[in-house]
């Protein structure tokens, strides 16, 4: 069966070619180096490009004079402009490991001391997922009780709670102090919520008309995919569906967006992996090989490379713009693996068995 895009009625307007700039970096070595980029890269390509990785248990921070820079936004989103100076430093890394309980209560742990921090009260019903934040100050927990909340890691208290339409399947962080949840109703998830997580409000709402499988968004957090019967883009600015990605045999088991979100990847129990553009909805690679179910998709933090999981254990290396494979791996005969991991180089990867073996 041949790919298919559908996209809605209306024209979708190409966005206009943006003009790079020119930014200078005193890295860390202390030498000033003029790089050019695209406003919309964010700050985690600029260190890709400059080719600056973070030793163990370090982490690498970008000021904009004496204020930070999240990597994760844009370049541009982050006010720097053509001519800015940024400056490089390290900091050490705070390692820390939350658990979730059926109590309700939750626990957060310093990784290298093995110390307890805090222990987070307040859900009458099981926490059923948690999440700490990127910048490593606040956890994010969903519970049975119907609601999320946000903690503070400086103090353990619980800022914000977020509640409403039905019970919470999952919850998650996005940039610009942002948290995604998506709501049952009567065991079938329909319905997206978007949230200021500093004012406690739900400025968005996101209504599917198929049972929501999964989600993923953006790094700049600007777009969102969703995984029902197919793969729909949104617009979180707007709450407007742009695209929808249709073309597998089989169930879509899973969606990602590449770094920069100029790619999209859907994989399918059919056992085949798609790569899309994320402008046009066009399908320009079908990846054949897999033998069972497709379990994930991983893309490279280059965005050369792409790293899919399947059901009989095996794992398999893409390269992206040809749509070949690469690599084969298989760590066990008969184990599923968990979802890959790229380093941030993306030299190397990790690959996990439930059998133990990696």
């Amino acid at each position: 069966i041949p790919s298919s895009v559908h996209t809605p009625r209306k024209a979708i307007s190409t966005p206009q070619r943006r003009h790079r700039m020119k930014v200078s970096v005193l890295t860390l070595g202390g030498l000033q180096a003029a790089v050019e980029v695209d406003p919309t890269c964010t700050g985690e390509q600029l260190l890709a490009e400059l080719g600056e990785v973070a030793p163990t248990g370090v982490a690498l921070k970008v000021l904009n004079g004496e204020d930070p820079v999240d990597t994760r936004q844009t370049l541009e989103k982050s006010g720097v402009v053509d001519g800015t100076l940024l400056t490089l430093v390290r900091s050490r890394m705070e390692m820390s490991v939350a658990v979730g309980f059926s109590d309700g209560s939750a626990a957060v742990w310093d990784a290298e001391k093995g110390e307890l921090i805090h222990t987070l009260h307040g859900h009458w019903g099981g926490v059923t997922r948690i999440e700490i934040s990127a910048d490593g100050r606040s956890v994010l927990t969903t519970s049975s009780d119907k609601t999320a909340r946000l903690w503070s890691l400086a103090d353990g208290h619980c800022r914000k709670t977020l509640s409403g339409g039905g019970s919470l399947s999952g919850s998650t962080f996005l940039p610009d102090d942002k948290v995604l949840t998506v709501s049952d109703s009567l065991g079938v998830a329909r319905t997206l919520r978007l949230w200021n997580v500093n004012s406690g409000r739900c400025i968005r709402v996101f209504n599917t008309i198929n049972d929501i499988l999964g989600a993923a968004c953006s790094k700049d957090g600007g777009a969102m995919l969703t995984v029902a019967r197919t793969v729909h883009l949104w617009r979180l600015e707007t709450g407007r569906c742009v695209l929808c990605f249709d073309g597998h045999c089989g169930e879509v088991t899973c969606t990602q967006f590449s770094n920069d979100g100029s790619l999209v990847v859907t994989a399918a129990a059919d056992g085949t992996v798609k790569l899309w553009r994320s402008e046009t909805g066009q399908c320009f690679h079908t990846l054949d090989g897999h033998r069972a179910s497709v379990k994930s998709a991983e893309f490279s933090p280059d965005g050369r490379h792409l790293l899919t999981t399947c059901a009989n254990g095996e794992a398999k290396l893409w390269c992206c713009s040809t749509g070949g494979c690469t690599r084969s791996f298989r760590i066990s005969q008969q184990a599923n693996t968990s979802p890959p991991t790229f380093s941030p180089c993306s030299k190397y990867i990790s690959l996990i068995a439930d059998d133990g073996t990696a």
